[in-house]
């Protein structure tokens, strides 16, 4: 299992994962950029629980 930040500074990752999250404010650190994400797309990990990206 990897866990990893989240990516609600990266809007196009937001745009790809929830279009209707397009916009939408968010307290996250503008670190927040999906780095382990990409990563873990990378090895083909499975991603789960991608209903609660925010």
């Amino acid at each position: 299992m990897i866990t990893a930040g989240g990516f609600g500074a990266n809007f196009d990752m937001i745009k790809h994962y929830d279009p209707k999250l397009v916009g939408f404010k968010t307290t996250n650190a503008p670190c927040s950029l999906g780095e382990g994400v990409k990563m873990a797309e990378s090895i083909i990990a499975k991603r789960l629980n991608f209903d609660y990206i925010i």
